[in-house]
């Protein structure tokens, strides 16, 4: 049996793993003394120019943060006046991780953590997740005594137990420790491909103090009274009995001896060192002061049941039911010389759909194809947006799509990592990727031009009847942050590295109504004004409201690269695209035009990118359901009477040689 949603409680509620990892948060202190000596010991004849390390298994919570600043405080240290290496962390788990909540956690502590680049890497780590020889070092806590599957042959054997207990019979207890063997074995074996020679990893685990069952092991109980309660429930018609027998907590508590002799038998590391300790289950207690504490067992009761929920509730759910509660011509100019070991590539502003998958399988379709690949090089892709992004919609359309026929070669032939921040500003480690992709991203402005405020007052964006300093200022902001973007990935980038980039842009170099991107928000701003009028909107947010989008014309681009420095402009094309997405441009004058539909898809488009901006501004309050209706409804007419497009230029640039 396979396990499936076998993330923790997500969000930062009462009963999410974020708000219930104290236990988490104690192992992880007792680990200090093994991974100041381990990064040490590691480190003792320097320190190389980067260092790429994971966290697997490392949850939606801060404690990996912990880990995080408390490793880097010690290479601080171990640097002494060395120059600080560049460092690149990987926050491995599953993809029904929160990851949302993970990379809203490391924006919060983007200061302390500075020196480092950090990007989620969703997938099991009994599955490949890095190339051959690139990691450093490896630290995972409390994570290893997760099984990737319930061992096979329980199944009813195990019956009203739902774990190992006393009670079980013999051969469950072997069918569990085979899984193990088989899993933390091929654990071992792959972190021996993906390590490189010398590297470290510190592991902890939910072990067992004795090579046989004992009562005296704790994780051997703490399951017992969960049983009891589902079996209750069984007799109350709440449960089903079929439903309680075939489930079993997919965990084993190894001893060390176990742990010693599967590392011995693989082969791929050393054992440099083991130490035990123990933790009290209600984990808000030192284990110091336990004795010395006023013991009051309904609120020690209470941590361990939200300890216990916050990682077993989805996969009780699971099991029980919610009831019980994605260019063809860059790549082969790129490739020309053949392709690299392995590819590191990057998808700026991706967003939360499936488009970036897209993108990243016609990459692939297209390198197999041109090379007539049997086996492809290694791919590594960094999906990048805002960390206020919906990384979890997007790591679940990757497994969905993982676990399709069409393109599950594809997609397992690379490796996928989330990398939350803004592409204005430093997102990967110098010289490290090959290709950057990035598409109706880059007219987005870092921020609302200086000195447009009440200037554009009515507008809301560029129209005909915006002053021309408003223009001005947009299109010295534009000119800032392309700069200031084509830099960055200037350092990131190897010499002779491709981008291929698409914008929103526009026609011609002064402002025209022919260019469809002037026009699309004016009868949007006529709403909010008639809102002012009724009262439902204040004057003053509307006058001081603007949307940071600048469509650059071709002029434009070309004078900011060229200026710039650091690429080569190899190519410039410009494609027209309808406002009414799901119309083609080929076939428009075709079919068979519904303002209603058409204005609707519009609509549908626009809010989907402009809702949380008019929200974060005007307050939750602001009806969007009416404003947009209406804008659909004078989108339906406008389209009507004029065939409206976003005019769009794509370039293909090369990263220059560096003198």
């Amino acid at each position: 049996m396979e396990v499936k949603l076998m993330g923790m409680n997500a969000g930062d509620d009462s009963t999410s793993y974020t708000n219930n990892s104290g236990l988490q948060r104690i192992v992880i202190s007792k680990t200090w003394c093994v991974l100041d000596e381990t990064l040490q010991d590691m480190f003792s004849n320097g320190l190389p120019k980067r260092i790429r390390m994971a966290d697997l298994g490392c949850g939606p919570g801060p404690n990996t943060l912990l880990v995080v600043s408390h490793i880097m405080d010690t290479i601080k240290r171990l640097c002494k006046h060395e120059q600080l290496s560049q460092i690149v962390v990987f926050l491995n788990d599953l993809p029904g991780n929160d990851f949302n909540n993970l990379f809203k956690f490391v924006n919060e502590r983007r200061e302390l953590l500075d020196a480092c680049f950090i990007y989620g890497a969703p997938g099991s780590f009994y599955a490949n997740l890095f190339p051959t020889n690139t990691l450093h070092f490896v630290y995972s806590s409390y994570s290893l005594h997760w099984l990737s599957q319930v061992p096979e042959g329980v199944g009813k054997k195990n019956k009203e137990n739902i774990h190992l207990t006393m009670m079980s019979p013999p051969e469950v207890f072997e069918a569990y420790a085979k899984q193990f063997q088989r899993d933390f074995s091929s654990f071992l074996r792959i972190r021996g491909e993906e390590i490189v020679d010398s590297g470290r990893m510190v592991l902890t685990f939910i072990g067992r103090r004795f090579v046989d069952p004992s009562p005296d092991d704790g994780v051997i109980n703490i399951y017992t009274p969960l049983a009891q309660i589902l079996l209750h429930m069984v007799a109350q018609g709440l449960v089903k009995e079929e439903d309680l027998y075939s489930f079993n907590v997919p965990l084993y508590p190894p001893c060390t001896q176990e742990i010693e002799a599967i590392i011995r038998d693989e082969g791929s590391f050393k054992l440099e060192k083991m130490a035990v300790f123990e933790v009290p289950w209600d984990a808000n207690v030192g284990d110091d002061d336990y004795d010395d504490i006023i013991f009051d067992k309904h609120e020690s009761g209470k941590i361990v049941a939200a300890c216990v929920r916050a990682f077993l509730e989805p996969l009780l759910l699971s099991h029980f039911g919610p009831s019980l509660d994605l260019d063809d011509e860059t790549l082969h100019d790129m490739f020309t010389n053949g392709l690299p070991k392995r590819i590191r590539m990057a998808d700026l502003g991706c967003g939360p759909g499936p488009n970036t998958l897209l993108v990243v399988s016609h990459i692939m379709d297209t390198i197999k194809h041109l090379y007539k690949l049997n086996n492809l090089p290694q791919i590594e892709v960094f999906v990048n947006d805002l960390p206020d992004n919906d990384f979890n919609n997007l790591f679940k359309i990757l497994k969905d799509q993982k676990n399709g026929n069409e393109r599950r070669e594809l997609l397992d032939a690379c490796f996928i990592y989330g990398a939350p921040g803004s592409f204005h500003e430093n997102l990967f480690p110098t010289n490290t990727l090959h290709f950057v992709y990035s598409s109706y991203s880059l007219h987005w402005l870092s921020q609302v031009p200086e000195g447009v405020g009440k200037k554009n007052k009515e507008n809301i964006h560029l129209t005909m009847m915006s002053p021309p300093e408003v223009f001005e200022a947009y299109a010295k902001q534009f000119q800032r942050d392309f700069s200031s973007f084509l830099r960055i990935r200037g350092e990131e980038i190897v010499d002779s590295g491709r981008m291929v980039l698409t914008f929103i842009g526009r026609r011609f170099v002064d402002p025209s109504p022919d260019d469809g991107v002037i026009n699309i928000y004016t009868p949007l701003a006529q709403i909010l004004l008639h809102m002012v009028a009724q009262g439902l909107v204040k004057e003053e947010d509307l006058y001081s409201f603007n949307v940071p989008l600048y469509p650059p014309c071709t002029q434009e681009i070309e004078a900011i690269i060229r200026d710039e420095g650091s690429f080569k402009l190899e190519k410039m094309a410009v494609f027209e695209v309808p406002w009414d997405a799901n119309v083609g441009d080929d076939d428009y004058d075709d079919i068979i035009f519904d303002k209603h539909e058409s204005g609707k898809i519009v609509a549908a488009c626009v809010r989907a990118f402009l809702e949380p901006l008019l929200l974060s501004h005007f307050g939750p309050s602001l009806d969007l359901d009416g404003i947009f209706d209406i804008y659909a409804h004078k989108m339906g007419d406008h389209l009507a009477t004029e065939r409206s497009y976003y005019f769009s230029p794509v370039i293909s640039l090369t990263r220059k040689l560096r003198i």
